[in-house]
């Protein structure tokens, strides 16, 4: 493909651009952005492409971005991977070091965009429209199709960097295990290491900063102990994980009140009368538990099933 793409022009006649429209301008002009405000108060900005914009990252995603390699320990936006499989690595260890990059995506600058393009072949010119197409005002946005992998291709050399911290003589005996999900960071040992995982956290953040990001040092947690320990939202335990308990408790509650009062008396009680795929919900919600708990979801589901919207 980089063989073939050799222009704007080029790309422009591929992804229906007009010639005479500059592509920054084009990404503006098919992006809104809207602000979310944080459960702690903080405003987070969220982009959303027209539909055009979108179908022209996931080309980019699908056709290009998928040739870069991205490290093992990353969990997050990875086929077959989940917030799952990022808390099971530290099932059992008694010492966690949990931190959280700031600003991510709006970290990424076009710069280090357009070098991703240039490392695949692309000339300077090809892979500087390319990175228009993947950023806004200069940097990678949270909501655009292509952030999430070019977020885990930049962070490839960190997480390298970090994991071979890690194999140092003075931290290898601790057997320390570690995963990225996006912007956090999780880093774990079987061991009571209180003191080693203070040197880790500065380890950390000086690596960080080489890589042109920080730490969200209001989220740094260090915690010692055999308790159960929450990672990205689940429940790790001694030998297993699971969903918060509310999770279950929501669920059950749902379906209690549907079975006893009916499901369109419940929604009308609720607020949630008209409320579009009600029933879906609950499966999803049930699909949720389900990859901690097998013997629960088998418990719910047909009687989720069973439910009658008319009733």
């Amino acid at each position: 493909m980089n063989s073939i793409l050799v222009s704007e022009q080029q790309i422009k006649l591929l992804f229906k651009i007009a010639m005479t429209e500059d592509v920054i301008d084009f990404v503006k002009d098919n992006n809104l952005v809207y602000s979310k405000c944080k459960y702690n108060g903080e405003t987070r900005f969220i982009s959303s492409p027209s539909e055009h914009l979108k179908i022209i990252q996931r080309w980019i995603v699908d056709n290009i971005l998928v040739q870069k390699s991205i490290s093992d320990v990353a969990h997050a936006y990875v086929r077959e991977k989940s917030i799952f499989t990022n808390a099971r690595v530290h099932v059992g260890n008694k010492a966690l070091l949990k931190m959280d990059i700031s600003n991510f995506f709006d970290s990424i600058p076009i710069t280090k965009v357009k070098e991703i393009f240039l490392s695949l072949g692309y000339n300077s010119a090809v892979s500087q429209v390319f990175a228009e197409l993947c950023t806004n005002n200069g940097y990678v946005r949270q909501g655009f199709v292509t952030s999430p992998f070019i977020s885990n291709i930049i962070l490839k050399d960190f997480d390298d960097k970090l994991i071979n911290t890690l194999k140092k003589s003075c931290y290898s005996k601790y057997e320390f295990k570690y995963t990225r999900y996006a912007d956090d960071i999780t880093i774990s040992s079987k061991y009571k290491v209180k003191s080693k995982l203070k040197e880790i956290e500065q380890e950390v953040m000086d690596i960080l900063e080489v890589s042109g990001f920080s730490a969200n040092l209001g989220k740094t947690r260090l915690i010692i102990g055999e308790s159960p320990k929450k990672i990205t939202g689940i429940i790790v335990k001694e030998s297993s994980i699971s969903v918060p308990n509310r999770f279950k408790k929501e669920l059950l509650k749902e379906l209690y009140y549907c079975r006893k009062f009916g499901v369109t008396s419940h929604l009308i009680y609720t607020g949630n009368y008209g409320k579009l795929n009600y029933i879906e919900h609950l499966k999803g919600l049930a699909m949720f538990i389900k990859n901690t708990d097998q013997k629960f979801y088998e418990s719910v589901i047909s009687q989720i099933s069973e439910l009658d919207l008319n009733s």
